[in-house]
């Protein structure tokens, strides 16, 4: 069983930034990634991403199981804060309802997991856990934590909480490969891992800027997704 409970910080989201193209659904050509600093400020409500870049292999598809159930979700491999250390292992956040399941008779944690990076780019028609499908193959989490509360409180007073993460042992045991070759066993080698900010409500006085939102996912099942509005509370 893949679960550990805790009182953990709360993350909050990245803000990435692009060039003035929001894409085209049926467009899989693509593009480079803008440079530094260069905003995006198109509002796009779901299409497939259109750039390559750091976010696009840091991201990737978690499939997960439930009572043998298979669902969908998708986590982004973190760098620890402040130079600190994660202790030989990988840490990807995600949502609580990606690991453990609330009931008031008494939840329970995801029974397997699988972690793909740059799924958008599998030789699958769709999300499963044929790891030779997927570019650089899968990664087996050796747990999940959640905060506490996400466990004893049902929606929605649950939402602030939905927040989780697996932890991935820095093993080669735990990599399956996928098509491409020389991709490195240990996570955190194979994709850069992206910066989280446990001070997000400290740091930022106004609310009111852009910001965009990637992940995977059910209905447009295996592209890469995004969309980008204005930020507010």
């Amino acid at each position: 069983n893949i679960g550990e409970r805790e009182n953990v910080p709360t993350p909050s989201p990245t803000a990435v930034e692009g060039p003035e193209d929001g894409g085209d659904d049926d467009d899989d050509v693509y593009k480079a990634p803008p440079a530094p600093g260069t905003p995006l400020l198109e509002e796009v409500r779901d299409e497939n991403w259109p750039y390559e870049g750091v976010v696009k292999t840091t991201t990737g598809r978690i499939l997960f199981f439930i009572n043998s159930s298979p669902y969908v979700c998708t986590g982004t491999v973190l760098k620890p804060p402040d130079g600190g250390t994660t202790n030989g292992r990988t840490i990807i956040l995600t949502a609580a309802h990606c690991a453990y399941q609330y009931s008031p008779y008494g939840g329970k944690f995801a029974e397997h997991a699988l972690f793909i990076p740059d799924q958008d780019e599998t030789r699958g028609s769709r999300t499963n856990d044929i790891c030779g499908d997927d570019p650089m193959g899968c990664w087996v989490p050796a747990f999940a934590v959640v905060d506490r509360r996400w466990t004893e409180i049902g929606f929605p007073n649950s939402v602030p909480y939905d927040y989780a993460y697996y932890v991935i042992e820095n093993d080669a045991a735990v990599h399956e490969k996928g098509y491409l070759a020389d991709i490195p066993d240990i996570l955190d080698e194979a994709v850069e891992p992206l910066p989280v900010n446990f001070h997000f409500n400290e740091d930022i006085s106004n609310y009111n800027f852009f910001t965009h939102g990637l992940g995977y996912s059910f209905n447009k099942d295996p592209n890469f997704r995004y969309c980008s509005t204005d930020l507010s509370t």
